[in-house]
């Protein structure tokens, strides 16, 4: 779907991620990583927020920093390899786990997923990854892998990373 806004042509964007939770931990960050066919990577988050006008196609909306969200990452070009959405806890008291955070994934023409912390959250950990985003050579998505584990680390630990 277009629309038409002033003279600014927008699209609908290919992939749109919603975080939301609730006041505690007050903040959880949104982070889209992907490793690339062509041996690129891009990691879209609060500190790197991204334009869906230019590389890296991708770009995170709002970074809530005082609970509930929604923080919304958005992808306008999809690009051959691996993309992975995962939550941090930045800070604040509680956890992913008990955060009453939500997920959904809405990929037009593909599905709408809903993801939600799993119970268990090991102690010390601060990364909820949540799914990968498989693109094939022509910019389809090929495949959706839910991984739903935490890991610890901190903004760029590898265990982000696909």
């Amino acid at each position: 779907m277009k629309s038409n806004v002033g003279d600014i042509l927008l699209d609908a964007p290919l992939v749109q991620i919603t975080l939301t939770w609730g006041q505690n931990p007050d903040d959880l960050d949104s982070h889209l990583i992907a490793r690339l066919d062509d041996n690129t990577t891009l990691h879209v988050y609060y500190y790197s927020k991204g334009s869906l006008s230019s590389a890296p196609y991708a770009n995170l909306d709002t970074d809530d920093t005082t609970s509930y969200g929604p923080e919304v990452t958005s992808i306008s070009r999809l690009r051959q390899g691996t993309y992975r959405y995962s939550v941090r806890h930045y800070t604040g008291t509680g956890t992913i786990e008990t955060s009453g955070a939500e997920v959904n994934l809405v990929i037009p023409s593909v599905g709408i997923y809903r993801f939600t912390p799993p119970v268990g959250q090991p102690n010390g950990t601060l990364i909820w990854r949540i799914v990968d985003i498989i693109v094939d050579s022509t910019g389809h998505v090929a495949a959706i892998n839910p991984i739903n584990d935490y890991v610890t680390g901190g903004d760029q630990s590898e265990l982000l990373f696909p």
